[in-house]
C-alpha cells in the first residue's frame, strides 16, 4: 500500500505522497481531500465561508385592519414593526410603511424565510416564488403555503452580478389568503447570508 519502512519502534509515518495508490494531488486553500469522478481521491471543492448580509423579524405589531392577497402581489410587511439588521454596503430595503422589496448587490446569498399567511380554510394555499424585479424573471422553486401541505420555510440561493431588486410574490392562489394579523405575523423573519 505504500513504499514506506517502520522504523526501529515499528512506526511507520506516512504522508500523502507515501501511499502508492493515490497520485499526487495539488490541494490548494479552498479544497479538501475527496473522492473524484472515479475510485481515487482527489483534491475537491469545499463551500466559501458564510457571513450575515442581514436579517429582520417581526418584532411589533401596530396595525390593525386585514390585506387579502391577489395573484400578482408581493408578499408584505410592516417596517415599523420589524427589527431589521443590514449591512447596507450589501443588503437595503425599500422605503415606506408596508414593504416588499429588497435589494442585494453582486455576491452570493442564501436567502432563508418564514412567510405566514391566514387562509380562508383548509383547503386556501398560496403559491409564491422569489422574483428578480430587477430583470423581470423568477428565481427558484414554486413553494405552496397551505392547503395542510406545506411549511412556511423558504430557501432560494441567488447570485447576482450587480444591483438587483427582489420580492416574493403570489403566482396562484385558492381560496381566500390575507396579511396574518399583527400578532401572528411575528412569524415572519428572514436571513440574508452571503458567501464571502
Amino acid at each position: 500500500m505504500n513504499a514506506q519502512e517502520p522504523n526501529r519502534q515499528g512506526e511507520t509515518g506516512q504522508a500523502l505522497e507515501d501511499l502508492s495508490d493515490v497520485g499526487a494531488l495539488g490541494a490548494s486553500e479552498g479544497q479538501a481531500l475527496g473522492w473524484g469522478a472515479g475510485p481515487t481521491l482527489a483534491a475537491i471543492d469545499v463551500p466559501g465561508n458564510y457571513d450575515i448580509a442581514g436579517s429582520f423579524w417581526i418584532s411589533g405589531g401596530g396595525w390593525g385592519g386585514s390585506y387579502t392577497y391577489s395573484v400578482g402581489d408581493a408578499v408584505i410587511w410592516r417596517q415599523g414593526s420589524a427589527t431589521i439588521t443590514a449591512d447596507a454596503s450589501r443588503l437595503t430595503f425599500q422605503g415606506g410603511t408596508w414593504i416588499s422589496q429588497f435589494t442585494l448587490q453582486a455576491g452570493t446569498y442564501l436567502l432563508k424565510w418564514d412567510l405566514p399567511f391566514s387562509p380562508s380554510a383548509a383547503s386556501a394555499y398560496a403559491v409564491v416564488r422569489l422574483k428578480d424585479i430587477t430583470n423581470n424573471q423568477y428565481i427558484g422553486p414554486k413553494v405552496k403555503i397551505g392547503d395542510g401541505r406545506s411549511s412556511n420555510h423558504l430557501m432560494c440561493v441567488v447570485a447576482p452580478t450587480a444591483a438587483t431588486t427582489y420580492n416574493w410574490e403570489v403566482i396562484a392562489k385558492n381560496g381566500t389568503i390575507a396579511l396574518p394579523t399583527a400578532t401572528t405575523l411575528r412569524s415572519l423573519q428572514a436571513a440574508f447570508i452571503e458567501e464571502v
